[in-house]
């Protein structure tokens, strides 16, 4: 469990960090009204969830086709996999009516037109 326990010690100490602070926050700020963000945030945990379970089995599927003993072969896998995660994540948030992905991708339409102006 070394490198898992790793992992599994920094995901923990964010969380940690992340509720002092918000609670720190919550005590210079005062009310903050989360309760308005707590539908759109289990909306992203559940996206987040069956998108990267999506990754983990194109992950598998792809070590099956794509020879992973070469640091090419793991790029390739990780990409494509990477990519079918990104993209079940966008269609699962717009399909449980987040309204961030719409927001990203106006910003990112605005920046193309600038660039191509």
């Amino acid at each position: 469990m070394s490198v898992l326990g790793l992992s599994l010690a920094l995901s923990i100490s964010t969380i940690f960090q992340f509720v002092l602070l918000l609670g720190d926050l919550k005590i210079k700020l005062g009310y903050l009204g989360l309760n308005k963000y707590k539908a759109s945030f289990w909306k992203m945990v559940l996206a987040t969830f069956i998108a990267s379970l999506i990754a983990y089995l194109c992950l598998k599927a792809l070590g099956l086709f794509v020879p992973t003993s070469k640091v090419l072969g793991l790029l390739i896998q990780t990409f494509i996999a990477a990519v079918f995660g990104g993209a079940v994540y966008l269609i699962l948030s717009l399909f449980l009516g987040l309204k961030e992905p719409k927001l990203i991708w106006r910003y990112i339409c605005k920046a193309i037109s600038a660039i191509s102006l």
